[in-house]
């Protein structure tokens, strides 16, 4: 019964979609595995790099990293095997409703691994379908490492965020050096370390005295929240949850008191919020409330005497004037006091007071107390943090510009030492906070906690904020530019951490245009030194940002100092830097002048088209079309064309891919002659190419070359490679001939076409691979519109019928559409003898989902066919259908006639259409009376229209009569007195 429920109701677990969803998987940890190795090489290659110029302490830094892409890597190999356990248990699967225990804990270990391995569609489908199949309890028991989940302990260690300890870098670091022949030195590591971790003990212990003076309330308030304190009673929690309640109004209440300062001035030092207002400027940022129960009690009642207009009120109602709101969220750790729930007592008076409504209307957000939000920058859970850091704007505006920039920004500039997370959420609403301290005039606030960001270890926090700082920089004051943003670049130019070197790569275009004649000579200098440093990531963010600065360097010095800085970069050991070098060819190349783009810049792409790393000869590859703009038509026909023949015919596939993605682009710079001669040859080799991405490239762009090549080369040199693409065996290369082929008729015809070509296309349309198909009949109405109604109908008409009963749903829509858009192509006669007739004779096909096709292609026909064909032909057969046995058929009756109610008559309507709804309106089933009811409504607000349109009609005429015979009195008026 379990299983006829779950057939009946769409929940049968789909063995087919699971096993290619389950290939796909694998085929993406292929790529994926070969991207986090090269990534790991990458990261092996700068600590060798680190190692061998003795910074063996940088190196223990950077040896994080390879540890975190090996712990990927392992990830990806574990999910591997589990991928191809579940395609060899798969039949197990589907037979067991109940995860198997041989299976346990490859299905928790996906699970697991879904949320924590970054962009990998294929594993997310395939944990939704597991999840579906074994229900959400498994699979938040696995998400949540429950008791006897079965998620393998090596998955939990390898996906932890944790940081690697010392020892297991050391052993790393060690592994590393071992490899390469180089001794470390051992007892300077560990003195570094040691001292580190001194230093950081002694601050520690130093400062959690006075913390603990200055935040036990906050401490104790955090505790009782996380649930870390233990309570004697029932008695003793209610008192502990007092205590939190009196916290929290204190809280809210400092924050409407704040508020009112606003509304009496912040210089009225005599207004009655005062205290308030001390207790949270006691200190820049390190104060905590230090209102307690008792000073609460002070503040309410001063207050209300001070004000004449509230009264003083007894113990048990001391909070009686505000009434907040503590929401907590599922993960008991964040706290929102809801500030908008206020509710007076004593309503005019303290509306008066407060003017709580004004200032929640000077924010768009909603303000927060500011205490509370100071406090979660200090939290232990990173989400309070990251919440935190996203109000920002929030609490710069309750502070006010002055104290933002003198305290805010210098608190976040200290606060530099937090998760990359944390950090990165900084960089980027600093980079939008210029109106918060003053505008433009105060910019300047924002460089020092940005600069601190630029020499962080994690490469996207440094990314955002040299974006923050560029964002900024091109705001600011030429004046304050050089007095505050160069000297800025300078100090990350010098910094002895490589990672300052590399964030200031990215400023230079920012300061380089205003600077002086003597500032801007030694910015030109420091960059040709940033582009000899050291460190190989120095150079490769020096080489990447070549082109920006360029472009403000004066044209004098381009030809000298920035060729001169280009050519040390082509020139480089390491490959990554040179094939950065590459864009910047293209860059340099529409700066130069013509006769400059051929002496400099030409000889170092056929250099580089040559180059004994695959990854630089790739990249000259994907660039080439833009590096034959910038030298120009005639050196492109002499000097690139055999380094392009090269490419074609290189020995890795990725560069292949790469050259052939370009083949119609380049064939354009030549002539019809050249390009026959040189590059067809190369492209009749690449048809038949090994590599199954090589091919498919070459066809998503090999029919463009039929334009640039004519009539005859197409017919006589081309035609034969389509052919053999047609037929290939791996899909994509077939999908990608089909959606091209109007651009080879546009110079065969045709005649010829239809005679080369179709009877492959004929094939491919009962191809094996759904989406082929669905691509054939996507192409079906253009090329019924290019082949006539004859050609069709001998040829493709019995297609268009077979696609109706395909197996696959997306085929049997996209046919339904098409008879719809071959009716409209060539009218409703030739679709009523033609199309009408065979998609009636399919509806009492035994199967529902097919009559259900049927009803859904008549629903499409209906307002192409008019009204009359539509009540004749289309209505009879859909009101016999309200009668089938399946629910399913009968809502999709409702449906359709639901939408004829536009396409037929209102006497039609009365008498066929609203019997059948009503009729059906009665059913069992609850999905076909409400979309019976549905299609009435519809039905009744029609005839509501005709009988305000027809009451219109009536007023007008009328009115026309009326106006028409004041007119004809007038008239006979006038000929009485001319009489």
């Amino acid at each position: 019964m379990g299983r006829k429920l779950d057939a009946l109701l769409g929940r049968k677990f789909k063995t087919t979609k699971f096993k290619a969803t389950v290939n796909l998987a694998i085929s993406r940890i292929t790529i994926l595995k070969s991207q986090r190795q090269a990534r790991l090489t990458v990261a092996r290659s700068d600590i060798i790099q680190l190692l061998n110029l003795n910074h063996h302490e940088h190196a223990l830094l950077r040896v994080d990293q390879v540890i975190k892409e090996q712990n990927m890597l392992d990830v990806y190999v574990m999910v591997d095997g589990y991928c191809h356990l579940l395609l060899q248990m798969v039949n197990l699967i589907e037979k067991e409703r109940d995860c198997p225990d041989d299976l346990k804990e490859a299905v928790s270990s996906l699970m697991f691994a879904a949320p924590r391995c970054g962009e990998f569609p294929e594993l997310q489908e395939i944990r939704v379908i597991l999840t579906a199949r074994y229900g959400k309890e498994f699979a938040n028991g696995a998400h949540e490492l429950r008791s006897n989940c079965g998620v393998t302990t090596r998955m939990i260690q390898k996906l932890s965020p944790r940081q690697s300890s010392l020892e297991t870098r050391m052993k790393m670091l060690q592994e590393i050096a071992t490899e390469n022949d180089i001794v470390l030195n051992f007892e300077y590591l560990s003195s570094v370390t040691k001292e580190g971790e001194g230093e950081t003990t002694n601050e520690e212990s130093e400062k959690k005295p006075s913390d603990l003076a200055d935040f036990d309330e906050v401490l104790s308030f955090s505790e009782s929240i996380k649930g870390k304190k233990i309570y004697k009673g029932v008695e003793d929690a209610a008192q502990a949850a007092f205590e939190s309640a009196a916290y929290a109004a204190a809280a809210a209440r400092a924050a409407v008191e704040l508020s009112r300062s606003r509304s009496f001035g912040s210089d009225n030092l005599d207004s009655p919020n005062s205290q308030a207002r001390k207790a949270l400027n006691s200190g820049p940022f390190e104060s905590k409330l230090q209102m307690d129960y008792e000073k609460t009690q002070e503040t309410e009642s001063k207050t209300e005497h001070e004000d004449g207009s509230l009264k003083n009120s007894s113990n048990s109602d001391t909070y009686a004037p505000l009434e907040k709101t503590m929401v907590f969220d599922e993960s008991d750790n964040e706290i929102e006091i809801e500030t908008n729930n206020i509710v007076p007592s004593k309503q005019t008076e303290v509306d008066s007071n407060f003017k709580l409504q004004t200032t929640m209307s000077m924010v768009d957000e909603p303000l927060y107390p500011i205490a509370v939000l100071i406090d979660e920058l200090k939290n232990d859970d990173i989400q309070l943090r990251l919440n935190s850091i996203r109000k920002l704007s929030t609490i710069a505006r309750a502070l006010g510009e002055e104290r933002t920039r003198k305290e805010l920004i210098p608190f976040l500039s200290e606060n530099n030492d937090d998760d990359d997370e944390v950090l990165l959420a900084m960089a980027e609403e600093l980079g939008v906070f210029i109106p918060y301290v003053g505008g433009l005039e105060h910019a300047h606030v924002l460089l020092p906690p940005l600069e601190t960001l630029c020499a962080v270890e994690e490469t996207c926090v440094r990314d955002k904020a040299v974006e923050s700082l560029c964002r900024i920089g091109s705001q600011m004051r030429e004046t304050d530019l050089v007095d505050w943003f160069i000297p800025l670049v300078k100090r990350l130019a010098a910094g002895e951490w490589f990672t300052a070197r590399v964030s200031a790569c990215g400023l230079f275009h920012i300061a380089y245009p205003s600077a002086p004649e003597m500032l801007k000579a030694e910015l030109r200098t420091i960059y040709g030194q940033l582009c000899q440093d050291d460190m190989p990531m120095v150079r490769r963010s020096a080489s990447t940002n070549l082109g920006k600065f360029a472009a403000t360097v004066e044209p004098s010095y381009l030809k000298t100092d920035v060729m001169h800085i280009f050519e040390d970069l082509t020139q480089d050991d390491q490959d990554s830097v040179r094939l950065l070098a590459v864009e910047g060819c293209a860059a340099l190349g529409k700066l130069l002048e013509p006769q400059d783009c051929i002496a400099h810049i030409l000889p170092v792409i056929v250099i580089f088209s040559q180059d004994k790393s695959w990854r630089v000869r790739y990249m000259v590859a994907n660039q080439l079309y833009e590096l034959c703009e910038v030298v120009g038509p005639e050196p492109t026909k002499t000097d690139l064309v055999p380094a392009y023949v090269r490419l074609l015919r290189d020995n890795e596939a990725e560069v292949r891919i790469a050259a052939a993605g370009k083949v119609t682009k380049f064939s354009r710079i030549l002539s019809p002659e050249l390009a026959v001669q040189h590059i067809l040859p190369c492209v009749k080799e690449l048809s038949s190419d090994s590599s199954q991405h090589v091919r498919s490239a070459l066809a998503s762009v090999i029919m463009g070359m039929a334009p640039v090549l004519g009539k005859d080369a197409t017919i006589d040199q081309l035609l034969p490679i389509f052919l053999s693409l047609l037929k290939d065996e791996f899909p994509d290369v077939r999908l990608n001939i089909i959606s091209k082929l109007d651009q080879v008729n546009q110079v065969i015809g045709i005649d010829l076409l239809s005679q080369s070509l179709l009877p492959a296309i004929v094939e491919l349309a009962e191809d094996r691979h759904w989406r082929v198909r669905l691509a054939i009949i996507e192409y079906i109405p253009l090329l019924a519109s290019q082949l006539g109604v004859g050609f069709f109908d001998d040829k493709l008409g019995a297609l268009c019928m077979q696609w109706l009963q395909d197996k696959v749903y997306s085929i049997r829509e996209a046919a339904a559409n098409n008879l719809k858009r071959l009716a409209e192509e060539f009218g409703p006669d030739w679709a009523m003898q033609h199309i009408v007739p065979q998609v009636l004779e399919m509806v009492n096909n035994p199967h529902y989902l097919y009559r259900m096709t049927i009803l859904g292609a008549i629903s499409l026909l209906a307002p192409v066919m008019g009204s009359e064909i539509t009540c004749s032909k289309l209505l009879p057969v859909v009101v016999t259908l309200a009668k089938d046995r399946v629910a399913n058929i009968r809502f999709n009756v409702a449906k359709v006639l639901q939408s004829f109610i536009p396409t037929v008559d209102q006497s039609v309507i009365e008498k066929t259409v609203r019997p059948c709804l009503v009729e059906l309106a009665e059913d069992p089933d609850v999905d076909v009376r409400y979309f019976s009811k549905q299609a009435l409504e519809a039905i009744d607000q029609k005839g509501k229209r005709t009988r305000i349109l027809a009451n219109a009609g009536k007023e007008l005429g009328a009115l026309l009569r009326t106006t028409k015979g004041e007119e004809n009195r007038e008239k006979q008026a006038l000929c009485m007195e001319g009489e």
